[in-house]
């Protein structure tokens, strides 16, 4: 029986192999004919500008061993674009086989564009065809890397042998294991630069914990290289991560109390993920930041909800971020943005970044929080403002309602030395 298991693992193995293999290949041709396009393409430009200005093309190659080829094919359009403008300046309307040098020149000018265009696509293709054949080569280890380990595991099978906890493997362990399969180059390149172990490091963190937040996944990763979360060399982490190594994505956020964008929201691309699967032999854990943009309409919202967390925790409260609906009176549900716990009582957190859907949905809301709250509804928002329009609005909607409201303007609550971080309340428990 495991024999046959094995068979077929190893027949599926082989035909996932093959459909990679056949991939690539496509990849290789759809690469080699941009090229050659982007070659053609560039010949044509240096034919015009020996054509059009051969007196700057003489004096290049003079004075550079390169000549045209060290020119940009952007530079080179720019190039003969003056030249062209100045000649005619100089020409006027005069005729050449039947035809203005202003025709000519516009002529020239709609095909040098055509070119450009035409260049900057086949770069687009080619960018595309690289990134497709880096996620089929990591897709190819992963699949070796899982037969590799359903063969260990049917052998062990075979021989009746217990099953035991394994610990995780090391880092030295998952790299001795990736070394006898193959990798992409990319990877292998990453491993052997200096930085390659604090870059894993990162990594690591946020499979562990598939944290959103920016800031905690600093602290954490700082906490294991034993650094400041604030010194360069985490800051250049990240970059290398995600600018040079595309294994993290930084997802923008306005901060409305600063008027500016901050990167708040972090999570793996699939990149990294497969990178954490090959390299560390570890299943990343789910993003947050997935699952909080799932559940709110933008990312100021979702980061919001993160800030929002981090100052609940601060104060002492456990906070789920990411709750589950809760069942209410008359068939209703609710969705809370937060849940925090402390001292037996919980609340549910509603978290406004003053974007209002109207007063209807508005004031369906205010209902469920409080019937989930037992007449308490806590509201935080991101500065003054929204605090006293979003106050507004409930306090239009509870008119002779009793209900307890508390608010906190995350601009200005701090929850350092003991204070409230409730910066308004309207009403009082029975």
């Amino acid at each position: 029986m495991a024999g046959d298991q094995l068979e077929t693992m190893q027949e599926a193995y082989e035909a996932s192999v093959r459909q990679m293999r056949t991939l690539l290949d496509a990849q290789a041709r759809l690469r080699e004919v941009a090229e050659q396009t982007a070659a053609q393409t560039r010949a044509e430009l240096e034919r015009l500008a020996e054509a059009l200005c051969p007196q700057w093309v003489d004096e290049l190659r003079k004075g550079h061993p390169l000549g045209l080829s060290q020119v940009k094919p952007i530079d080179l359009a720019d190039v003969v674009i003056r030249h062209v403008q100045s000649r005619l300046a100089r020409l006027g309307v005069a005729e050449v086989a039947g035809q203005s040098v202003e025709e000519l020149y516009e002529r020239a000018a709609a095909e040098l564009a055509q070119l450009r265009v035409e260049n900057s696509r086949l770069e687009t293709d080619l960018d595309e065809a690289r990134q497709d054949r880096d996620r089929a080569e990591l897709r190819s280890a992963l699949l070796q890397q899982s037969l590799e380990d359903a063969q260990r595991r049917l052998a062990s099978a075979a021989r009746g042998a217990t099953t035991v906890k394994t610990p995780a493997p090391s880092e030295a362990t998952a790299s001795e294991a990736s070394s006898h399969r193959q990798i992409p180059e990319w990877l292998t390149q990453w491993q052997a630069q200096k930085a390659h172990k604090r870059d894993l490091e990162l990594l690591r963190v946020l499979a562990d914990t598939g944290t959103a937040s920016r800031t905690e996944a600093a602290k954490l990763f700082a906490m294991r290289v034993d650094l400041r979360p604030a010194a360069g060399s985490v800051t250049r982490a990240f970059e290398r991560c995600h600018e040079r190594l595309g294994l993290i994505e930084l997802i923008d956020s306005r901060s409305p109390s600063q008027g500016g964008k901050e990167r708040q929201l972090i999570r793996l691309t699939e990149r990294g993920r497969d990178a954490s699967r090959i390299l560390l032999q570890l299943e990343p854990a789910p993003s947050q930041a997935t699952e909080l943009l799932a559940r709110h309409d933008t990312p100021d919202a979702a980061a919001l909800c993160l800030k929002t967390a981090g100052l609940l925790r601060r104060v002492g409260y456990e906070v789920d971020l990411l709750p589950s609906p809760l069942a209410l009176a008359e068939g209703h549900t609710l969705l809370p943005d937060l849940l925090a716990s402390r001292q037996g009582r919980t609340l549910f957190v509603a978290v406004e970044h003053g974007k209002s859907g109207g007063a209807a949905e508005g004031n369906r809301k205010w209902q469920s929080y409080c019937d989930a709250g037992g007449g308490e509804l806590y509201v935080a928002v991101p500065d003054k403002e929204t605090l006293d329009k979003v106050k507004s609005e409930i306090l239009f909607w509870a008119s002779a309602r009793e209900l307890v409201l508390w608010m906190t303007d995350l601009s200005t609550a701090q929850g350092k030395n003991n204070e409230s971080i409730w910066t308004f309340k309207r009403g009082r428990r029975k």
